[in-house]
């Protein structure tokens, strides 16, 4: 006859409880800084898109040897962009978004803020801003609660180039 031990198969009770243990206190050190970063992540994007709709403008109008404009939408307050804004060409000169001129919309930020010093952004046919508008502006992308999270200032000097800086929430 063989005598043959065989080895305990599974977890004992204070293994397991052990486990749980160490795996809450991970989870409980883990989760809030997690969610800090979605929400740095998610302000990032939205930055990104940003630059990508002034880069769109810029690229429409060289290639449509117009001026093109980026505003803000009809929702927005004076200043504020957090609810949409839109890339169009104004084709016959009056200032303002006809049938046909719209080249892409872009939604809201959902809670986030972006305020500037202007309602509008017209490109020339070099890709340079307005002469009538000062040279450069400075869009401030902010969370709902700035608790953990940064900022984004979104530069576009006189030659129509954006750039993206993280800032202070304030």
């Amino acid at each position: 006859m063989h005598n043959r031990t065989f080895a305990p198969l599974g977890f004992t009770l204070i293994e397991l409880m052990v486990t749980i243990a160490l795996l809450s206190i991970l989870l409980t050190l883990g989760v809030p800084s997690f969610h800090s970063l979605i929400r740095n992540m998610s302000l990032t994007t939205q930055a990104n898109q940003f630059v990508a709709s002034v880069q769109l403008a810029r690229s429409e109008a060289v290639r449509r040897n117009r001026s093109v404009l980026l505003s803000a939408q009809a929702g927005n307050t004076a200043l504020h962009w957090e609810q949409g804004w839109q890339v169009w060409s104004d084709n016959n000169g009056n200032g303002s978004l006809d049938g046909g001129e719209l080249i892409r919309q872009f939604g809201s930020l959902g809670g986030n803020a972006l305020t500037s010093d202007t309602a509008m952004l017209r490109f020339t046919s070099n890709g340079f801003l307005d002469g009538r508008t000062p040279q450069g502006h400075v869009f401030s992308l902010t969370p709902s609660s700035c608790a953990g999270v940064s900022g984004r200032s979104i530069s576009i000097n006189g030659t129509g180039h954006p750039s993206v800086e993280e800032v202070a929430c304030l």
